[in-house]
C-alpha cells in the first residue's frame, strides 16, 4: 500500500525479487491468508481506535497458527496474542487498552505447511 501511494520506492525492487531474496536465502515460508483466516478475524473482539482490516486479518492468521507477530502496532497487546514489539509505530497514536480481550468464539487452528 505504501509502495501504491508512493511512500516506498525503493520497495520495488524488493518486492520484485522478494521470493529470493528474503523467501529462499531465509528460510521462511510465506503464509497467504485462507477463507478460514477471513472467518477468524471476524472473531476477533472488537478493540476501540484498532479498525485496520489488514492488521486484524494478520493478528488473526498469527492466533490461528500459533506463531509470535513481530509488529510496532500499538494495538496488538490488545489481542490475545504472542507478540513481540518491533518499536513505535509512526502514524498511531491510539491509547492501549489495559487488558486483553479475548475472541467471542474460539479461533481455528489451521496447519502449517512443513
Amino acid at each position: 500500500m505504501k509502495i501504491s501511494a508512493n511512500k516506498w520506492p525503493e520497495a520495488t525492487s524488493l518486492l520484485m525479487n522478494f521470493e529470493l531474496l528474503v523467501v529462499e536465502k531465509s528460510g521462511f515460508a510465506l503464509l497467504a491468508p485462507t477463507a478460514i483466516d477471513y472467518l477468524n478475524m471476524t472473531r476477533l473482539p472488537d478493540v476501540q481506535g484498532h479498525n485496520d482490516p489488514l492488521d486484524r486479518l494478520i493478528i488473526a492468521m498469527a492466533i490461528a497458527c500459533g506463531l509470535i507477530l513481530v509488529s510496532s502496532d500499538n494495538n496488538a497487546p490488545n489481542y490475545p496474542v504472542n507478540w513481540i514489539t518491533a518499536g513505535t509505530s509512526a502514524g498511531s497514536y491510539a491509547p492501549r487498552q489495559k487488558t486483553r480481550v479475548m475472541p467471542a468464539e474460539p479461533l481455528t487452528a489451521i496447519p502449517l505447511p512443513d
